[in-house]
């Protein structure tokens, strides 16, 4: 019961790989104030913290199996993270290991992380042992998924929205990859049952033989050797060898009790037949195919020494829809006759003794199972000792045995004593137990036994007797069907799961106490240690009137019909429905148990245990937990929920929705896998269902806790009137999607990102501090002390809850007590890019500032910040209408600003713009240019904007160059990374011919700017209405004509000469002009031409228009005037 209540709490296995080579992470959190010396640590409680390592130990030391048959029971644990208030410590165990080929033959390894034991405070699956299993086919992926959950995630019973309670189970890839896929855990996960049916005639043996695998110099378990190693005395190992095995289910006078236990669910055939059958029985072997065996080679049922030694069950189990029936066969020599000479045996050669217990005869079974066995899961637990055996002094030649039957550990009654009436005297029986019934062994009568005083029937002796010799020695323990010599052959319906058989009288307590709990190979010495001399309570020998045995049981044997245990894996994992069990080695005893005595000569050891099947496949086990296994079943039973229980898990984004019937603890195993269902990976965790429902008051606004009657009458939180609320806060902004991303101050304070939580992410980038405030409140009244409890809002503190967190992260110690609030900070490394999930909850505490007294805490929602940490990005230039222009086109005199918008999607970066250098030294920045910065303050993400202020002169008409400018970021703060930069170009044009008046300047002025006197710039201007007219600053007027080069020969001076100019002045009024390069055909130029110094005529006046279209097309020069 609860004192094998453990500290395990949560695992987790996830994986990497190179080559063939696995490195496994093992997560996994137990109760921190485990009272063990391995548990100690360097908090100033005495207890682990982080940074500390935990050598894990416990009721069953905690082992790793890798799968191809290597183990490591050596784990050592550094501690991630811990809590003091909710006890629990977090950490995990790194191993490499490598694989002899990429998967086990076309099918994944399973590798399982294993020990003792779950919380006794669980609502299901308390007490057990865990399992949990990895699968790793590198053919198919070559990493696992990751979970990241706390080890108790707490949910209200009663959620505000009126729903059902919902948990959302974190995970990704390593690499960043949505290729997750969420399955809820099934039974078959942890393990399965088998399948037995009658029409396909189904059965397991297991041979009990003199020889193994017909190999007469190999003994099998009824050679006389291998018997011989049984002892009756407890206190000896090898009451727990081969031998003893053998001679319980043969029974001897050796031992007096045997005790068998497993889990039955009974159906109805195909045909319509009766539902169950034949459990289990001892008889004729035919289960292992190929193989002879030398006792019972030739099948003779005409002769009674075969059937005695072959066919007789000295052994059964028989369940039916409304009866447990037990019993033997009891061989019927005397009836045998001799005719011609000729031996005749009776027929049938045997005849039935049992008992049958009714399921109704006790109240609480019969409740229980609604009267009727057929699509139940039970446990059966059947005792049977001696009530009599043949007297040292041939006195008593008769074998006599009792039985006892419990279901669901309730002890079932007969309906009536089969060996009729008691007789005065007989020791008194135990409750439910049947009269003694003859057999299965017959007295001895024949001339070649012992007689008289000579008959001692000790083993030794005895076995040369024809009672002893030619008793079942070459038959078979047989699991689903009977082949006894007192009834047809028949086969059973149905599942069966677990079952134990132990060497003495298994107490009730212990079969119930035991009944949910996976037994281990590992822990053979909790399951009755022989060599324990005070555990053994062994009363007289046995008589006529006294029941003897030894009050102390020990496992011999457990078959649990698990896939893993199969000799040939045909299947993919442990617990997949449908495999073929025809080989199969039961889980105790395991092959490296010393116990098991490997002294006799060619003794094949724990090979003699082994099962061989036919038409015997895997099956779903149950998950109600009413065998090992829970989803959600909750034992107080009185369910406040109405709803249907069960558990539900939808694929999206792993969002697990609770069907439990009351406020608990609650274990659940929830499977990931990459996208296809490989690399398949568990996460087994306890959700918390607090008794809460919201309470919307304006003085609440929050869950109040105890709001229903829970089914102990008690709350689970004396004192505690509220479940502390956390809210997240960061400074971020939209991104993509329902994402964020991480921000700067930009004087809007922070932002509540409870909608941007898990799924959706904040985008953080490498080399920038990441930072988040956690804001924990608790709606604690305020107010006098109830009585017993610190109900006062003043006794009351919030702290927090972290799963484990990227190891340079840090937590900051909380600032204030109710509310308060704490601050993640990290700062991500290139080697981090990737997601990152970090999960937190608000803890409440109470402690009564006068009494000292504290309250149960209670926990917030899980809250979990997946932090998408990106490569930081260099910066860009925003390009577009309003932000950086691909081209600015300026004006003669005007002064213009060309703005540059640079952003960094890292909104923690800072950025900074210069022009680019010019090749020649200086930057490209043109004559009297300047960059003005402007104020960005108010941004929330990096942002830098710049102004290229100018103002072009009379001389730089014509200007039309790429002016480039370079971004640059500050860099990260990981290892000193370099800044990142960006280079953009902007066309910059000034237009020709074009001027911006400057406030109050005048037409004279301009005009000797451009070497023309103020009568042609008028001329120029038709809009200016009268020369003396003061003009608006900005105003713009035409300073010259365009002319447009009409041949590829023209060179500039000679331009200038025809319109009477200066070349000097051409070139001032067109930057772009070379005076001793011909101009390009259609090139364009400001001119300001003289009437009275220029040409009088033009070049090509005196020809024809074709000649001078011509001739301007061509490289010539024009056809000069005549």
């Amino acid at each position: 019961g609860a004192q094998r209540g453990g500290t395990y709490k949560y695992g987790h296995i996830h994986w990497t790989s190179e080559g063939s080579e696995v490195e496994f992470t093992v997560e996994a959190v137990f109760r921190r104030s485990n009272p063990t010396e391995s548990f100690a640590g360097t908090a100033v409680d005495g207890f682990a913290q982080v940074g500390d390592t935990i050598t894990l130990t416990g009721r069953e030391t905690p082992r790793f199996y890798f799968g191809d048959d290597g183990f490591t029971n050596i784990l050592k644990m550094q501690v991630k993270a811990y809590s003091t208030i909710e006890d629990w410590v977090m950490g995990d165990i790194k191993l490499k290991h490598m694989y002899p080929g990429p998967s086990d033959g076309g099918q994944p390894w399973l590798a399982s992380f294993r020990g003792c034991c779950r919380s006794s405070q669980l609502a299901n699956n308390k007490n057990g042992e865990w399992v949990i299993g990895a699968q790793i086919d590198l053919t198919k992926a070559s990493m696992s998924p990751r979970a990241k959950v706390l080890p108790v995630v707490s949910v209200p019973f009663r959620p505000a929205d009126g729903s059902l309670p919902k948990v959302k189970v974190p995970a990704a890839d390593a690499m960043n990859r949505n290729a997750v896929e969420w399955s809820l855990a099934q039974p078959w996960d942890v393990g399965n049952a088998a399948y037995f049916s009658r029409e396909a005639q189904s059965f397991m043996s297991v041979p009990l033989q003199a020889d193994f695998n017909g190999d007469s110099n190999v003994p099998g378990f009824s050679d006389p050797d291998t018997a011989a190693e049984c002892t009756r005395d407890p206190n000896s190992p090898n009451s727990v060898s081969p031998g003893c095995f053998y001679r319980l289910l043969r029974t001897d006078s050796t031992l007096q009790a045997m005790t068998v236990e497993g889990w039955v669910k009974i159906q109805a055939p195909a045909d319509g037949g009766e539902p169950g059958g034949y459990v289990m029985s001892v008889g004729e072997d035919a289960g292992r195919p190929g193989a002879q065996n030398l006792q019972c080679s030739v099948r003779d049922p005409g002769n009674r020494d075969w059937v005695n030694k072959c066919q007789i069950s000295t052994f059964f189990i028989r369940v039916n829809e409304t009866y447990v029936t037990v019993g033997h066969d009891l061989d019927r020599s005397a009836f045998d006759t001799v005719v011609g000479g000729n031996n005749i045996i009776a027929s049938p050669a045997a005849v039935t003794r049992e008992a049958a217990f009714r399921v109704c005869s006790h109240p609480t079974a019969c409740a229980e199972t609604g009267g009727s066995l057929v699509n139940k899961w039970v446990h059966v637990a059947v005792q049977r000792y001696q009530r009599g055996a043949p007297s040292t002094d041939g006195t008593s030649r008769s074998w006599m045995h009792s039985y006892r039957v419990l279901l669901n550990g309730h002890v079932l009654e007969i309906s009536k004593y089969p060996g009729g009436p008691r007789v005065a005297g007989e020791v008194e029986y135990d409750p439910g137990e049947s009269d003694k019934l003859e057999g299965p062994r017959a007295a001895n009568t024949g001339p070649t036994c012992c007689t008289g005083s000579s008959c001692t029937c000790n083993f030794a002796s005895a076995w040369d007797c024809g009672c002893m010799v030619n008793f079942q020695v070459g038959g078979a323990l047989i699991f689903g069907a009977y082949r006894g010599a007192s009834r047809a052959e028949a086969f059973f319906e149905g599942h069966l799961d677990e079952w134990r058989i132990w060497n003495g009288y298994r107490p009730s307590t212990e079969i119930v106490d035991d009944i949910q709990r996976k037994l281990r190979p590992e822990l053979n010495d909790a399951y009755g240690n022989p060599a324990d001399p005070s555990l053994v309570v062994l009363q007289d020998p046995p008589t006529r009137t006294t029941k003897t045995e030894s009050r102390v049981s020990t496992l011999l044997a457990l078959y649990n019909f698990d896939q893993s245990q199969a000799a040939s894996t045909t299947c993919a994992l442990s617990g997949m429905t449908g495999c073929p069990l025809t080989s199969y080695q039961p889980a105790f005893p395991e092959a490296s148990d010393p116990r098991i005595q490997a002294g006799l000569a060619g003794s094949p050891g724990v090979a003699l245990y082994r099962a061989f099947g036919y038409n015997v496949v895997t099956s779903q086990t149950d998950s109600t937990g009413v065998v090992f296994y829970s989803a959600a079943t909750d034992t107080s039973g009185s369910a406040l929920n109405t709803q249907v229980d069960g558990w539900s898990i939808t694929m999206d984004r792993g969002n697990l929705t609770l069907h439990v019937p009351n406020p608990g603890l609650y274990q659940v195993v929830v499977m990931l896998a990459m996208e296809g269902g490989h690399a398949k990976v568990p996460v087994d965790f306890i959700v918390s269902v607090l008794d809460a429902q919201w309470d919307d008051g304006e003085a609440a606004m929050a869950y109040r806790l105890c709001s229903t009657v829970s089914p102990t009458g008690t709350c689970q939180f004396p004192g505690n009137a509220f479940v502390p609320s956390l809210a997240i806060m960061a400074f971020a902004e939209p991104y993509q999607g329902c994402s964020v991303r991480a921000a700067r101050d930009g004087g809007q304070g922070m932002v509540d990102i409870d909608s941007h939580l898990y799924p959706c992410s904040l985008v953080a980038s490498t080399g920038a501090e990441v930072r988040f405030t956690l804001r924990g409140e608790d709606h604690q009244p305020r107010g006098a002390h109830a009585a017993g409890g610190p109900w006062d809002a003043r006794d009351t503190a919030v702290g927090y809850g972290a799963g484990a967190m990227p190891p340079t992260a840090r937590l900051s110690t909380a600032n204030g007590t109710n509310p308060s609030q704490t601050e993640f900070a990290w700062t991500p490394c290139p080697a981090d890019v990737g997601s990152h999930i970090v999960c937190f909850e608000a803890v409440d505490r109470h402690v009564n500032r006068t009494t000292g007294l504290t309250a149960p805490s209670a926990a917030s929602g899980m809250k979990c910040v997946q932090i998408e940490v990106r490569a930081d990005p260099p910066p860009r230039f925003e390009v577009g209408e309003g932000r950086t222009p691909a081209a600015a086109n300026l004006t003669i005199g005007m002064e213009s600003a060309v703005p540059l918008h640079v952003v960094d999607d890292n909104c923690l970066d800072r950025v900074a713009v210069a022009a680019a250098p010019a090749p020649g030294g200086g930057t490209q920045l043109p004559p009297g240019a300047r960059l003005v910065p402007q104020d960005t303050s108010s941004s929330t993400c990096a942002l830098a904007v710049v102004h290229m202020v100018w103002q072009p002169s009379a001389k730089h008409g014509g200007f039309s160059q790429d002016v480039c400018f370079v971004a640059t970021d500050a860099g990260g703060g990981c290892g000193g990374a370099a800044p990142g930069s960006t280079t953009y170009c902007v066309r910059v044009s000034v237009a020709r011919c074009r001027y911006a008046l400057q406030r109050d300047e005048q037409l004279q002025d301009i005009a000797a700017q451009f070497g023309m006197d103020w009568i042609r710039l008028w001329s120029l201007n038709l809009q200016v209405a009268h020369p003396d007219f003061v003009v608006n600053a900005g105003q713009q007027l035409s300073v010259g004509h365009l002319y447009r080069s009409g041949s590829r020969r023209d060179m500039p001076d000679a331009i200038a000469r025809r319109m009477g100019m200066s070349a000097e002045l051409l070139r001032d009024l067109n930057f772009d002009v070379d005076l001793s390069a011909p101009l390009e055909l259609g090139q364009e130029l400001c001119v300001v031409p003289d009437s009275c110094r220029g040409a009088a005529r033009s070049a090509l006046s005196s020809i024809g228009f074709a000649a001078n279209v011509a001739a301007a097309g061509s490289n010539q020069n024009p056809v000069p005037a005549a």
